[in-house]
């Protein structure tokens, strides 16, 4: 039954790859010439390879390479140095052992942010090329990392983990079941192997996540600003700082890494988290054109309605603020078409309602706000 599950992921990983080997044709059309060319930076530098179980059960299942070296491979990311080349590099060919069954790291280098993150300029220019499939590019890499979520969940009791990265997936996993214990025990074996292989960049990552996983939000930003003193293009760094001094309260810090982060990779949750450091601020205008850019990214992706719902109330709030009612009303009323019992945006529109004299109608979506959330009957309109 196991040999099915994960045949499954296999085809899926299969129709993955075959969709970014499309775009990436269409890329190198695109552009001028093929921006790697012979460069063969990415086999031999010591930049961060994610690669975990299930890129390592594929590559098994899907190669006949006897070049293939698990053992090396597996070595090679733990303790890998500068020019070091990966072990199913073949400089007789010269180039990869196993190219037709590559982990998706090495698919992706310099179009989405997984790639982005774990590179910098020193190493590799590709990212900085002109790139207009870089979005659709970006939708494919954001499935595989669910699509091995769920991998980890599925094998989660079975899965003797293999690489840094196993260990930190897991570690996630048992993080979102409410098993802290769990969680801490692998980041402390992974942070044994990293101080072993001396990476530094992963020594503060573990670290990061850990202090994340025990609720301690402090030492997860300290961690990260050390991470980025280090590597100060880490984009994935940044980002989580943008979370983390947010929910802090530091909305000028958060800003800070926004602006910062949109110079590598825009996003509707960037723009977004933007609107909401300018909303605290009272800076209602920037809020606005904030929420407008995430917007104008979320209407282009397939993302959760929830966010999109996040953004509009966001936007409509700040609209009520500058008193400019019938905008806020509209886009509130945009929003309960998407969620007929969303509580927040009945209360939210009665309030606007109210405010413009419509009292009657104000009542009515204020009752159906109490329906779906009795403590709101607390409440009143007339303030």
């Amino acid at each position: 039954m196991d040999n099915d599950k994960k045949s499954r992921f296999f085809r899926q990983i299969d129709e993955i790859y075959a969709a970014i080997n499309s775009l990436e044709k269409q890329v190198h059309f695109f552009t001028e010439e093929n921006p790697c060319g012979d460069c063969i930076s990415c086999c031999n530098t010591s930049i961060t390879i994610p690669v975990t179980s299930l890129d390592l059960d594929y590559i098994e299942n899907r190669t006949n390479n006897k070049n293939y070296r698990e053992a090396n491979f597996i070595d090679f990311l733990m303790k890998k140095k500068p020019g070091a080349n990966c072990p199913n590099f073949d400089p007789n060919l010269p180039g990869c052992s196993i190219y037709t069954s590559r982990p998706i790291v090495c698919r992706t280098f310099g179009y989405a942010p997984e790639s982005i993150a774990s590179i910098t300029g020193e190493y590799c220019c590709y990212y900085k090329k002109s790139n207009p499939l870089w979005q659709e590019m970006e939708k494919w890499v954001i499935k595989f990392g669910l699509l091995r979520l769920e991998y980890y969940k599925h094998f989660m009791d079975t899965i003797n983990p293999k690489t840094p990265s196993d260990y930190i997936y897991l570690a996630q996993i048992y993080t979102q079941n409410g098993n802290i214990e769990k969680a801490m025990e692998l980041y402390e074996k992974v942070e044994k192997i990293f101080v072993d292989g001396k990476n530094q960049r992963m020594i503060l990552i573990t670290r990061a996540k850990k202090f994340e996983a025990a609720g301690d939000t402090e030492s997860a930003a300290q961690a990260y600003r050390k991470l980025l003193a280090l590597l100060p293009t880490d984009v994935k760094s940044i980002m989580n700082l943008v979370f983390l001094e947010y929910s802090l309260g530091r909305h000028d810090s958060s800003l800070q890494y926004c602006k910062e982060a949109l110079k590598y990779i825009q996003t509707g949750l960037l723009y977004y988290t933007m609107g909401l450091c300018y909303f605290a601020k009272e800076d209602f205008k920037k809020a606005i054109e904030s929420n407008d850019n995430a917007l104008s990214f979320e209407n282009r992706s397939q993302s959760s309605q929830s966010l999109k719902m996040s953004i509009l109330s966001n936007k409509a709030i700040c609209l009520e603020r500058l008193g400019r009612y019938d905008e806020s009303i509209s886009i509130f009323e945009k929003v309960i078409e998407m969620d007929a019992n969303n509580a927040f945006a009945h209360l939210s529109l009665a309030i606007n309602l109210e405010k413009t004299g419509k009292s009657d109608q104000a009542e009515k979506h204020f009752k159906k706000a109490c329906e779906i959330n009795p403590q709101l009957k607390t409440l009143t309109l007339k303030t």
